[in-house]
């Protein structure tokens, strides 16, 4: 019996080890979100090209909920869906709405003029973000609608 004992006690330890050394290696990587609920996404995303910035999404929780607003400046693509240019400042910050997060994917809406454009914005780890055009479709030209566009998240001011 004692050694049945001494077995079960070194196979849990051996158990115990293998997972802690598993969390740290996979912690050590940082390249997902730590924090687990909507406050992940909670904080001022930022997208630039070529040093200007063409997006600003602001997320913040009220309560239990996740709210934001967001602003864009002008951007034109190339056939190919990437960035060619951006003209003017960011636009004044508009609501989002119907903000459903999970996991590291967060979908939310946003009214422009008569168009109701549906947003995803995908957590790469904490500081870096994708945000894609869900209903964006090509253009008659045979363009492609534009690739996700890098957003990062601003350091939190103290």
């Amino acid at each position: 019996m004692t050694r049945l004992k001494n077995n079960l006690a070194f196979s849990l330890s051996m158990c115990l080890m293998v997972l802690a050394v598993q969390n740290v290696a996979v912690s050590g990587q940082g390249a997902k979100p730590t924090a687990a609920g909507p406050e992940r996404y909670a904080g001022t995303w930022k997208g630039e090209y070529k040093g200007q910035t063409f997006a600003i999404l602001k997320l913040k929780m009220d309560g239990q909920k996740l709210v934001g607003t967001i602003g864009f400046s002008q951007i034109n693509i190339d056939k190919d869906g990437e960035i060619q240019k951006v003209s003017g400042e960011v636009s004044d910050q508009t609501a989002i709405y119907d903000l459903k997060p999970n996991g590291d994917v967060l979908l939310f809406k946003h009214k422009d003029d008569d168009d109701v454009d549906e947003l995803e914005l995908k957590l790469k780890n904490d500081k870096e973000a994708e945000l894609r055009f869900v209903n964006a479709a090509a253009g008659s030209d045979a363009l492609k609608a534009p690739k996700p566009l890098q957003l990062k998240k601003e350091a939190e001011k103290r």
